[in-house]
Parts: structure tokens; C-alpha cells; sequence
């Protein structure tokens, strides 16, 4: 395991410099390897920026260049105005709202990201995985339920079958509870 960070310190330094072609490379034979989830998300969304425009790829890069939240953001709204349908601008962002307890933003770029298709399934569910904390934290439950039955529809890990499953269980719960409290107003 700590070859393959290396490795991918590798790729980071080579794509950061400049060197797509070595960096795409050494992401791809990543993927392979026993990494993090979300790691392999990371290095999917690399792969995807590599072969897009280059105006994209260039804010993609400089979105992993940074940790502060405004050059990110700045970075991929940048990506977004070089290419409108390159999905994984729009999932980071919502990512980025969503890290910071902004659900309401981040919804809208969840769902854009949604539509235009994500480049891996991996990266799909993710998006609906997150689109779907987002709506329930917004009240939006039976919205929240079906992102979530679609969630559920393309993900093969028990894990995260067993929470999908438990945010449609609280998002009806809730709704009852709900409808409950209303009635008893009445």
C-alpha cells in the first residue's frame, strides 16, 4: 500500500507538471491496486479531466493543486465554462458544498452531474450517494427516497446497500412522523 502512495505522489507531481501522458499511466495502474474509495474516485476524475479539453484538464488540475476552497471552486467553475457537459466539474462541486454543509447548493450540481453522466459507476453512485444526504437534510424526503431506490439499483457493495437502505428507512420514517405531527394540529 504505501508503494501505491508513493506511486500516486508519482502521478500527482508528473500530471501537476504537465506530463499527462506519464501520469495517465501510472493512474491507470492505480486503479488496479488496493486503494480507498475514494481514492479511486480521485484518480477517475483524473483520467476523465487527461482526456478532455485541455482548458479542462488544466482547472481539474489546479482544483487537486489547492486546498483552499475558493481557488477550488474558482478552478472548476473555470472547467465548467471551458466545457459545459464535462460531468465530473459539477460533482466536485456539489462535493465541495456538500463537505461544507451547503445542501442547498450543492443539489443543482449534483443533479447536473447526474445527468450529464458521470465517467465510472463508482463515481455514479457517489454522486447519488451525496444528492441523496443532500435532499434528506433538506426535508425533501420522498425526493431523497428516490435517489436513493437509484442508488441502490447500481451498487453492489453490501455496505453501502445497507446505508442507502437506512436513508430510505429514516427519509419514511420522517415523512411519517411528519404526516403524524400534522394531523395532530389538525
Amino acid at each position: 500500500i504505501e508503494k501505491d502512495l508513493l506511486r500516486n505522489l508519482e502521478g500527482n507531481a508528473l500530471w501537476q507538471r504537465g506530463d499527462s501522458e506519464e501520469a495517465q499511466l501510472i493512474f491507470n495502474e492505480l486503479l488496479s491496486q488496493q486503494l480507498t474509495e475514494s481514492a479511486k474516485r480521485e484518480l477517475e476524475i483524473k483520467l476523465s479531466a487527461i482526456t478532455a479539453d485541455s482548458k479542462v484538464e488544466q482547472n481539474i488540475r489546479q482544483f487537486f493543486g489547492t486546498r483552499d476552497e475558493v481557488l477550488q471552486l474558482n478552478s472548476l467553475q473555470n472547467a465548467i465554462l471551458a466545457d459545459p457537459l464535462f460531468a465530473p466539474s459539477y460533482y466536485l462541486k456539489g462535493r465541495l458544498f456538500y463537505n461544507k454543509g451547503e445542501y442547498e447548493k450543492a443539489v443543482p450540481a449534483l443533479i447536473r452531474a447526474y445527468l450529464l453522466g458521470l465517467p465510472t459507476l463508482r463515481l455514479q453512485n457517489e454522486d447519488l450517494k451525496l444528492l441523496g444526504i443532500c435532499l434528506f437534510a433538506e426535508g425533501r424526503y420522498d425526493q431523497s427516497i428516490a435517489v436513493f431506490n437509484d442508488f441502490l439499483l447500481n451498487e453492489d457493495n453490501l455496505q453501502a446497500r445497507k446505508y442507502g437502505q437506512d436513508f430510505i428507512d429514516r427519509a419514511n420514517w420522517m415523512k411519517e412522523a411528519g404526516q403524524s405531527a400534522e394531523t395532530e394540529l389538525k
